[in-house]
């Protein structure tokens, strides 16, 4: 009984490490990183800074960035307590007590990073879509 459950958990953290690659994968191919978010939405804001029209589309962005790092926070502790967990299951040293606890811990997080993942790829898609709509006409505008 001790290897099955101890075969769930691997599974569990395999899983939701997987899903960390995935969504890093996911980033790459939108382009999507923390230095090109920041760097559209300042060229976006410096255009229109004194355009009031955009000033809610600016603090809807805001949000979304928010968002998006105070989730990247949670899912790394997620990540670093799969690592602990694994290097506590190969080395033979899980305490089994702690083993429902860890189960519904991770089962819930894997859960909850699917679902966050879906959702701030869909809103970091309409922020870049938001911006390269608004930022392509002015440069158009310039040549």
């Amino acid at each position: 009984m001790k290897i099955t459950k101890q075969k769930k958990l691997l599974l569990l953290i395999d899983e939701i490490l997987q899903e960390e690659t995935e969504f890093r994968i996911n980033l790459r191919m939108l382009q999507i990183d923390d230095s090109t978010l920041y760097e559209a939405h300042r060229e976006c804001r410096r255009k229109f800074i004194y355009d009031p029209k955009h000033e809610k589309l600016h603090k809807s962005h805001e949000k979304v960035f928010n968002k998006y790092h105070q989730f990247i926070k949670q899912h790394k502790l997620l990540v670093k307590h799969c690592v602990t967990l694994l290097d506590q299951l190969k080395s033979n040293c899980y305490n089994p007590v702690r083993y429902l606890e860890d189960e519904l811990m991770l089962t819930a997080g894997l859960k909850k990073t699917k679902d966050d993942h879906n959702l701030i790829l869909d809103e970091l898609k309409t922020v870049r879509k938001e911006h390269f709509d608004y930022l392509t006409p002015q440069q158009k505008k310039k040549q």
